[in-house]
């Protein structure tokens, strides 16, 4: 099934979706975040946020702007700026 497929089941309220999704792109998301912050457990924690914002999220993801991992690095990016974490996404 597609990626974008599953955020559209997520949007529906699909929970075993976003499970999927976690499992397909988590390990993605955490080395980006990992090599950004330097650190397991912010890394971590802003995997799971990641995914929590993504889920709430889901309605307004729009497959032509491009890949879901692509929205879910952005989401990402955006969390740990906002907690000062990292820059911010330009």
């Amino acid at each position: 099934m597609p990626d974008s497929r599953l955020v559209q089941l997520m949007a529906e309220g699909d929970r075993e979706a976003c499970a999927e999704l976690r499992e397909r792109h988590g390990l993605s998301l955490y080395a980006q975040l990992y090599v950004a912050l330097g650190r397991a457990e912010p890394a971590e924690q802003l995997v799971a946020e990641t995914f929590d914002q993504a889920w709430r999220a889901a309605g307004e993801f729009h497959p032509r702007a491009g890949s879901v991992l692509v929205w879910l690095s952005s989401l990402a990016r955006t969390l740990a700026a906002r907690r000062g974490a990292m820059p911010a996404a330009r």
